[in-house]
């Protein structure tokens, strides 16, 4: 986050275009998933536990493998939480029963 915000406050005038255009996407926007992971504490207490409902809302360009860009908020507490997650996650995403159904039709045909 540091180096991101870094690099934006250098180059100015490529901001609005780097955050109305990113092409990458893993999640439909909109879509919900339970996230579970453990976030790091300023105070060196090690990570605390996290488990959120959250809704896919930008297409991360950024993100490269199996990655999450968790949305922190605002301020030190939440820069400080975004320049130092490194925990594993979990996300988990409801399917409906149905799409199962058919796209086990769909294999048998």
């Amino acid at each position: 986050m540091q180096k991101i915000k870094a690099f934006l406050d250098a180059n100015p005038d490529l901001v609005k275009e780097l955050l109305t255009t990113n092409p990458s996407y893993v999640l439909p926007l909109g879509s919900l998933a339970l996230l579970t992971t453990r976030l790091p504490q300023q105070d060196g207490r090690g990570k605390a536990p996290f488990a959120k409902v959250v809704m896919a809302q930008d297409r991360g360009g950024a993100i490269k493998g199996t990655r999450v860009d968790l949305f922190c908020g605002s301020g030190p507490d939440a820069e400080y939480l975004a320049g130092h997650l490194t925990s594993w996650s979990h996300v988990y995403l409801p399917v409906s029963r149905v799409f199962l159904e058919e796209k086990e039709a769909a294999k048998a045909e």
